[in-house]
């Protein structure tokens, strides 16, 4: 086939989702289909022309995007070698095979109130929460990444899901394809649980279903194994000379900073000029946050204000998964090595167990361990409720007996109480 075919968004519409549509430029002709798919354009590749993330679903519910799409170019080039025995097809041709696929292979839509047809719209953002608010990007996201495990057990073990069939059969079976098949981690298990119960509550409110099952569904978490670095830690990696590898140096300055002001990544990589102000004499960050939609204030320490003007307020841009790798290698040459810091990996080195997430977990864990009120803390990061900001603080038994130990001390000393 002469070209190439290709793929493009369209500009956005209301909803914020683009039209996908396919081009291809062959023998002085030039076909525009269009594929009937929308994505986030956040959520596309554009150098590769694929979905990002492999389990995302057409609208219906019914395939996998990615899956959508290469199947639709297939048939433009079947149906374009087929059609080259009489001679060059033209578009309004090729388009005949497009249309009787997308009328064939996408079935029918579900009934309004169907199970699949709820999912998509809490994907869309249709559906809002209890005080009106809209839900995040991230919300949709995990909406997204839920109904396209869905999808995936649905097919892959042949058991339709309707509000009927969410049942004992069906919790075993899935919880089955998360462990072995999905292979996803107990508190991510949980999270996808706990996200399908959103669904089935909403759709026993609205009068879909009677069907109270979903709420005998535990959610179980464990707690995590993550770490958090020390201030001494922080400063060993901070003052760690870099000079020779600018792509280590780029990532331990957004590491440190991350470690400062207590934002995910994808708040602190978003930091321009307008985000910083003056006040009493020292610097502040004001921010929307992106998970929460809430807005922080954070003051700026020394670190924090060495990096940006290092990079005159425009932080280097760097991918959460390049960020991940990068960080593991700056921190093992930087000597962070130690191991034993995990209860259930005591043998693996600190440096490996170290991603973005852990700026976070050492910017509360550090203030707290320095006295801050949770309360003073939650309203710099962004936390909601003490139970969730709690998760993030990494005490290991031997610190929390030795403040016990301290304050024990301190009471003998004050001769307030017999100890």
């Amino acid at each position: 086939m002469a070209g190439t075919i290709n793929f493009f968004l369209k500009k956005p519409g209301l909803s914020g989702r683009s039209l996908i549509v396919l081009r291809w430029k062959y023998s002085g002709f030039d076909l525009i289909f269009s594929t009937a798919q929308s994505i986030a354009p956040k959520n596309w590749n554009n150098r590769k022309q694929v979905v990002k993330s492999n389990i995302e679903t057409t609208s219906s519910g019914e395939v996998h995007l990615n899956e959508y799409l290469t199947t639709l170019k297939s048939v433009l080039q079947k149906s374009y070698n087929s059609e080259l025995k009489t001679g060059i097809p033209t578009p309004d041709v090729l388009r005949k095979y497009l249309n009787d696929f997308v009328k064939q292979h996408i079935k029918k839509a579900e009934p309004e109130n169907s199970l699949w047809q709820l999912i998509t719209r809490f994907r869309a953002g249709e559906i809002r929460d209890k005080h009106g608010k809209s839900k995040t990007a991230g919300t949709l996201r995990t909406y997204g990444i839920v109904a396209g495990h869905l999808k995936t057990f649905e097919k892959t073990h042949k058991y339709k899901l309707t509000y009927d069939s969410i049942n004992r059969t069906f919790l075993d079976r899935y919880l089955n394809y998360l462990e072995f098949d999905a292979k996803l981690s107990i508190n991510t298990r949980s999270k996808n649980l706990q996200i399908l119960k959103v669904f089935l509550n909403e759709a026993h409110e609205r009068g879909y279903t009677d069907n109270t099952f979903f709420k005998k569904i535990s959610v179980a978490w464990e707690e995590s194994e993550a770490v958090a670095l020390s201030r001494r830690e922080i400063k060993l990696l901070y003052d760690y000379d870099f000079s020779d590898n600018d792509r280590l140096e780029r990532v331990r300055d957004l590491f440190v900073f991350g470690s400062n002001v207590g934002l995910r990544i994808s708040d602190f990589s978003r930091i321009q000029p307008h985000h910083i102000f003056e006040k009493d004499g020292g610097l502040r960050i004001k921010i929307q946050t992106q998970k929460t939609g809430g807005v922080v204030e954070i003051p700026c320490n020394d670190q924090v204000v060495s990096i940006l003007k290092k990079y005159n307020y425009h932080l280097p841009k760097i991918s959460d998964q390049k960020f991940n790798k990068f960080i593991k290698e700056a921190c093992r040459e930087a000597g962070l090595t130690q191991t034993g810091r995990l209860l259930k990996e005591p043998e693996k080195p600190l440096f490996e167990a170290i991603a973005s997430h852990t700026c976070r977990r050492s910017f509360c864990t550090n203030l707290y361990n320095e006295g801050v009120p949770a309360m003073v803390i939650m309203r710099i990061s962004g936390h909601k409720s003490e139970s969730a900001f709690i998760k993030y603080i990494k005490i290991s038994q031997t610190d929390a007996a030795d403040k016990l130990s301290a304050h024990f001390r301190k009471l003998k000393e004050s001769k307030l109480v017999a100890v």
